[in-house]
This record gives structure tokens, sequence and C-alpha cells, in this order.
């Protein structure tokens, strides 16, 4: 606990002020002189955005976890805290935070960061984190990117640039274990957000209702499993992603014109893309904020693109020979370490199969009669809420459209486009932790519309029922906490974080050593990932590992 702690201290510092430098540069090519106060947490997750632009750029040179690297990071966020920042101000600036927070909802804050960081230290189980996600971190760790990667396991074809940022942010140079120091430090961020909109909200009781819509959210992120607490206990991106879309929603809503804010929304949709391909559909969102079209805006998108687009992209060529792995569209580059494409079809077939049934590889070409009801059987009762609220939400919508739409533009556009995202999420791949993003930023721009905050706002106007329900909450989350240190705490995670704890065997190639994880318990170790020697479906192209593999000659 103790190295975690010291590790989202860390993050956090260096984050905030690589987000206050990026604001600056993102304000000044909007032509705002005066740049918006985000807040803690939103100024950290846009600096996460900008140091994961450089961590891709340099990942094509070089591997990730070394101490030169963090000094790389570590001196303009040095230039930052002094030049923008004064250390005795954030002080001051935190001690009246506290001071001027709701007893109700400091115990909430503390129960749900005590739960990220009990779980956050727990030994990381979780499949497909121990299928590819530690050994695609290993890579980014250790290795500039590889060519043919993909040939050693087609899961390593799925690179994104959050795992570049757990490699970053791994520490592995220092001896330390774990994989997800910066899931848990994003989590931090997110109940710090929450923390002081709900607080925000219950000082002032004409908005109680609000304060219960976000207290609502936070209740929402930690029932659904794939949520909060996935994240916390695994090196998945999957909430990740779905953050950042709830992110790029409340920024276009809250602060306006749109135009002052360009940039920045193109830059976090771009980011968001690199993350998960399922949040695809924030492209309309980057097309529609070129309108009214200018010089200006386009050259701005284009920059913003070539800073965060083209490099991963690059990657993914460079890893498995195409550019949006494991689409084959487009299919545009020849190399001797391109994939087979009639193994891609395979996959985007099983990743469709797997989120409507979980194991039947013919539900990717069924009729929508023939799979829906194992994919309802199949799903949690807090995803089963999720999705049942989407058809109260789009009923709401259709009965109230022009006046929910009306009088906000980009609300329309907003909603269109959240809905745009849902259905892709359901046509291709409907797994809710997939499309959480649209799954909670559709109905949410429909309840938070006027028409329905004049009929329900009533109900929630007492400021008592809110601090109630946050106390309840806030006790439920400690309860579950202590099932957790009851029953899976160890002594030692009061230190450091447990990490994998897997065994291995070694195998050596043409004297490359690599290994392959053993799925039970044993000691502690996650290494580079290979195949044994018998069933081995790759060639190397060289005699070093940075020189890539390809197909085996006679497959």
């Amino acid at each position: 606990m103790l190295i975690t702690l010291l590790a989202w201290m860390y993050i956090s510092f260096l984050c905030h002020a690589w987000g206050v430098l990026s604001i600056k540069i993102l304000s000044k090519i909007a032509g705002n002189q005066a740049r918006h106060a985000y807040g803690f947490s939103i100024t950290c997750l846009v600096g996460l955005a900008a140091i994961a632009a450089v961590a891709q750029v340099i990942s094509l040179c070089t591997g990730l976890s070394s101490l030169p690297i963090q000094v790389l990071f570590f001196i303009p966020a040095v230039y930052v805290l002094f030049l923008y920042e004064k250390p005795r101000l954030f002080l001051h600036k935190l001690r009246s935070l506290i001071q001027n927070t709701h007893a109700a909802v400091i115990f909430l804050f503390a129960a749900a960061l005590l739960m990220v960081l009990v779980m956050g230290v727990y030994s990381i189980s979780h499949p497909d984190t121990i299928a590819y996600h530690a050994q695609s971190i290993k890579w980014a760790e250790r290795y500039r990117v590889i060519p043919g990667l993909v040939h050693i396991n087609y899961l390593y074809g799925l690179q994104n640039s959050w795992f570049l940022l757990c490699g970053l942010f791994s520490f592995s140079f220092t001896g330390t274990n774990a994989l997800t120091f910066i899931n848990t430090t994003v989590l931090v961020w997110l109940l710090i957000f929450l923390a002081q909109k709900i607080n925000a909200s219950i000082r002032k009781p004409v908005n109680a209702y609000v304060a219960f819509l976000w207290l609502l959210l936070l209740f929402i992120h930690i029932w659904t499993y794939t949520q909060i607490r996935l994240t916390a206990t695994s090196a998945s991106p999957d909430f990740i992603a779905t953050i950042y879309i709830l992110l790029i929603v409340f920024l276009c809503m809250q602060y306006r014109p749109a135009a002052e804010n360009l940039p920045l929304i193109t830059f976090l949709c771009f980011f968001t893309f690199t993350i998960k391909l399922s949040a695809l559909p924030l492209i309309l969102l980057v097309v529609y904020l070129q309108y009214p079209f200018n010089r200006t805006k386009f050259f701005s998108g284009v920059l913003m693109a070539i800073v965060i687009i083209v490099p991963f992209l690059i990657r993914n060529a460079i890893t498995s020979g195409y550019l949006l792995y494991p689409l084959a569209f487009p299919d545009i580059i020849n190399a001797n370490w391109k994939y087979n494409s009639q193994h891609l079809d395979f996959i985007n077939k099983y990743i469709t199969a797997f989120a409507r049934t979980r194991n039947d590889l013919a539900a990717a070409n069924q009729p929508f009669g023939s799979w829906i009801q194992t994919w309802w059987q199949l799903l949690y009762l807090a995803d089963k809420l999720v999705i049942a609220v989407q058809f109260f939400a789009i009923i709401l919508f259709i009965s109230n459209y022009w006046k929910i739409t009306a009088a906000n533009k980009m609300r329309r556009s907003l909603i269109f486009i959240s809905l745009s995202g849902v259905l892709f999420w359901f046509w291709k791949a409907p797994d809710p932790r997939f499309g959480a993003g649209f799954l909670l930023s559709f109905p949410a721009l429909v309840v938070c519309s006027e028409p329905f905050i004049k009929k329900t706002a009533s109900l929630f106007q007492p400021r008592r029922m809110v601090i109630l329900l946050s106390m309840l909450l806030g006790t439920a989350i400690s309860c579950y906490t202590m099932y957790r240190l009851f029953y899976y705490f160890k002594p030692t995670e009061l230190v450091s974080p447990e990490g994998i704890i897997l065994p291995y065997k070694s195998t050596c190639y043409h004297e490359i050593n690599t290994c392959i994880p053993l799925i039970n318990n044993g000691n502690k170790n996650v290494l580079i990932v290979s195949d044994t020697a018998p069933n081995r479906h790759f060639d190397f192209r060289g005699t070093t590992v940075e020189q890539g593999f390809k197909a085996t000659e006679h497959k």
C-alpha cells in the first residue's frame, strides 16, 4: 500500500503538470487567452493523454521502463511546477477544499478510496491481463515496437496507448511487480471529481437533484464489476475509455462556446480512440465540431491527428501489418511480418461471437433472434439495468425531442453521436464493458435535459435525502472493503502490491530466451511470453528480438 500511495502522488504530480502545460498550449491554438480552470482531475486526465502521445513516439525507438525515460517526463513537470503552480498555494487550496467538503461526502470518498487501494494491491488474476495485457505491457517496457509481434500470439497485435502508459508507470526498473499503478491512479482522480461534484451540488439546495445524479453515476461505476473494481484489479483499458468518453461529453456540455475548447476536445477524442477502437464514433464529434469550417480548425485537427493517431497507426502497422488491427481495412501494407488476413476474419468473428454468447462461434453470423436471448441471460444484473435504461431514455427522447434539443444544438448532436456509439457497440461486440461510455452518456444527456429536470427535480430537493444516500453508499462500500480485507488481504501488501503471481517455463530459440506462463499458483514472475518449441507458429526475422517475427515458412 505504501508504494502504491507513493505512485499515486508521483503520477498525479506528473500528469497534473503536463495537463497544465497541455491546456495552456491547446488554449493558445484555440486563440483563447483566458484559460479555463478545469479542476485537478480533468487537468490530470489531459496531462495523461499528453504523456501518452509522447510515449507512443518514444516507443517506436526504445522501451519505456527506464530511469532516463522518467527523467524525460519529470523535467517539464518540475518546470511547470515552479513557473505556473505555487506549492504553498496548492496546499492552501487543498486545506480549503477539505474544510468546505460535507462530512458525508468525505466519508463516501474515503470509503471508495480505501476500496480502490485494497483491491489495487491484491494479486492480479484477471484472465485477459494474464493472457495478453501483462505480456503487451512487458514488451512495451523492454523493447521498442517489434515487427510481427502478432505472430507470437494474435492477442499481442491488440496494441493501444494504454498498455504503453501501464509500462511507463509500472516502474519495473525499481524492482516492483505491479502493472496497475496508473489504473488505480486514474480511479483516484475519478473519485475526487465525483466527490467535488456531489459536494458542490449538496451545498446548493436547488441542485440536490444534480447531486443525486452524480451519486447515481458513482453507484453504477462501483456496482458494475467491469468498471471501477475490474480496473483496480487488472490492466484492462475498457473503463479508462469509458472515463474519457464521459469526460468529453462533460466538456462539451459544461464549457461553451465549443470553439474555445475545440483543440482540447479533439485531442481527447483522438486519444480515446487509441485506447479502444470501440470509441470510433467519437470521430463523428470531431467532424461535427469542424463546422462552421475554417482553416484554423482544420489545421489544428490535422495537427492533433499527426501527434496522436499517426504514431498509433505506425505501431499497429509494425506489430501486425495492419493500420487498425484486428480490422483488415485499409489493407495497404506489404511486409514479410504481415499477419494472415484469413486469420483476421476469424479473430473478428470470434470477438463478436464472444461478446454475444461467450463461446458459440456461429453466433457471429447468426440473425438477431438466434443469439439475443442467450446474450441477455449472460449479462450481470447491473448491466441489464443499464441496458434497460437505454430503452427508457429512447422513449423519453422521442416523446420530448423538440423540448430536449431545441435550446441546445450541442446536446442534440451529442445524443445522436452517443446513440450511434450504442448501435455500433451492439452490432460489433455487445459486451457492456466495451460500450459503457456511450451506454452511460446517452441516458445521462436525456435525463439531464430541461424537460426531465422540471418533472423530477422536486423529488430530490430535500438535501437530507442526498446526504443520507451518500452515507448509505459509503457504508456499503466500507462493508465490501472489510470483506476484501478479511478474506484476501496479505500483510506484505501493506508495503507493495502483489502484481501477478504466476509460474513460467523457459524456452530458448537461437539464444533468445523466452517463457510461457502456467496458469497455476506459483512464483511471482511476468516475463516476455513466447510459445513452446513443438507448437511454434513463428520464425525469427533475424538473430535479435528487435528484428521481430514472421509466420513460419511452411504455413
